[in-house]
């Protein structure tokens, strides 16, 4: 699983990888603060996979092995710095691109439950202009956690299952795929 994460500008850029040699469970929150300044990190979830940390007396405790990378390119260069990084590892990587590679997607959760779909439909020409053909409607499309239901606040379906349809239809009509963890 690749787990970086590249912010880059005009000047420069910067990412931030995880890159030990076996899965872990990280999380890469991105927020733009009220000044408008971005903050990003790489958060481990070690409880998530193992559990509580509990440590015998002088017993040791390691974090996840990470790179933080400068770059003067565009993302490009930051993704083949990783590569190199994980190759030195004996990681291997790809010099093209698989066939059986995905296609590139967003997904509403760095939203988290509260997206709106004019968040979505505001970010639509981005999404063209990036070559992302599938949008992910993650946690907070639905009313309650296991019912499925659309949830029916002003910002998303009001009209309930009806106005869900709607928007699949409509973004089908612009040339995006919908999904939703399967369920829709």
């Amino acid at each position: 699983m690749v787990s970086v994460l590249d912010l880059w500008g005009k000047e420069m850029g910067m990412a931030i990888a995880q890159i030990s040699t076996k899965p872990e469970f990280v999380n890469l929150p991105i927020r733009v603060m009220e000044n408008g300044k971005i903050k990003y990190a790489i958060e481990e979830l070690y409880t998530q996979q193992y559990g509580p940390i509990s440590l015998a007396k002088n017993e040791k405790y390691s974090t996840l092995k990470h790179a933080v990378i400068v770059h003067s390119l565009d993302y490009f260069d930051a993704l083949r710095t990783y590569a190199q990084i994980l190759n030195k590892q004996g990681i291997k990587t790809f010099k093209e691109t698989p066939e059986t590679v995905p296609q590139a997607y967003w997904k509403t959760w760095g939203y988290e439950l509260d997206f709106k779909l004019s968040d979505i439909y505001s970010k639509l020409p981005e999404f063209k202009e990036l070559g992302i053909e599938m949008i992910v409607l993650d946690d907070g499309w639905f009313s309650n956690y296991g019912d499925w239901e659309p949830g029916t606040g002003k910002d998303k379906f009001p009209g309930g299952r009806k106005d869900l349809i709607k928007f699949v239809d409509d973004m089908h009509k612009q040339n995006f795929k919908v999904e939703s963890g399967g369920v829709l």
